[in-house]
């Protein structure tokens, strides 16, 4: 799915306990937390990929952010 997060916008800590979450930044810039890695830059030209049952967040949404979102096993 396309995921757009307006600047300004906080995405909660959250957890998806039976899909591992990827994420493809195209456009914008933000602070995401995972889990066991911590909190880096999310932005174009990175892949994310959260393991099911780990928590992460995406926070200080700089410039409004446009995220390819693919979810397995998919969201129903």
């Amino acid at each position: 799915m396309l995921v757009r997060i307006p600047a300004g916008i906080e995405i909660p800590e959250h957890i998806h306990e039976e899909q591992v979450d990827i994420l493809y930044p195209i456009q914008g810039q933000a602070q995401m937390y995972v889990e066991g890695t911590g909190t880096f830059t999310l932005k174009p030209g990175i892949v994310v990929r959260v393991p099911k049952g780990t928590k992460h967040k995406i926070s200080n949404v700089t410039e409004e952010l446009l995220i390819y979102d693919v979810f397995q096993p998919p969201t129903l």
